[in-house]
């Protein structure tokens, strides 16, 4: 008896604590833009917790070349990876204090990178990159893999053999993941159209 007595008093209790505002956070994003041409900051502002700030502002911008993908590294947001056709390199949050990744493939049997896509394992502690380069438009070329610590040190590197060539109007792109085994040992996955 005395058990029911107290559920009204629960069902109160649960009711009062859904009425608060939250304020919402200010969003700071790094932006890839132009055809990968300008990578930017965007910042949202927050808002109130009933309304987001409307306009994002805009923030500093640098010119890069051959920009594939953004993304963030370990370590609070200070820096951020930044996927180029010709490397991979780490910026400082206000797009600065540029480090380059170690050379992927100057080593004999491989030729020069032509990043199409990156992805982080993960516990984001390893970075595998693809490389592939194209003829008019349609990605050609042999596809070579480079594996790499988010400090930018290559770990390994390898020549992927028998890519076919696809064609056509609804192409799927190539997926790439990398996984740890409970071992320690890196696995790459590819997964090809």
């Amino acid at each position: 008896m005395k058990r029911l007595a107290l559920l009204p008093l629960t069902a109160l209790l649960l009711s009062a604590c859904t009425g608060t505002v939250e304020t919402l956070p200010a969003l700071r994003l790094a932006v890839l833009t132009d055809g990968g041409a300008t990578l930017r900051t965007v910042s949202t502002g927050g808002g109130d917790g009933t309304r987001v700030t409307p306009a994002p502002v805009l923030g500093p911008s640098v010119a890069v070349a051959g920009g594939v993908a953004v993304d963030t590294l370990p370590g609070g947001g200070a820096r951020l990876l930044l996927t180029r056709r010709e490397g991979l390199e780490s910026r400082d949050a206000n797009l600065g204090d540029v480090r380059s990744f170690a050379a992927p493939f100057d080593a004999p049997g491989f030729v020069p990178p032509c990043f199409v896509t990156t992805a982080l394992s993960a516990a984001r502690d390893r970075i595998l990159s693809l490389s592939q380069c194209d003829t008019g438009g349609v990605l050609n070329g042999t596809q070579q893999l480079a594996l790499y610590r988010t400090d930018g040190t290559l770990v390994w590197r390898a020549a992927l053999g028998g890519a076919a060539v696809v064609t056509g109007g609804d192409v799927p792109p190539v997926r790439v993941a990398v996984v740890r085994r409970a071992d320690g040992v890196d696995v790459a996955v590819v997964a090809r159209p």
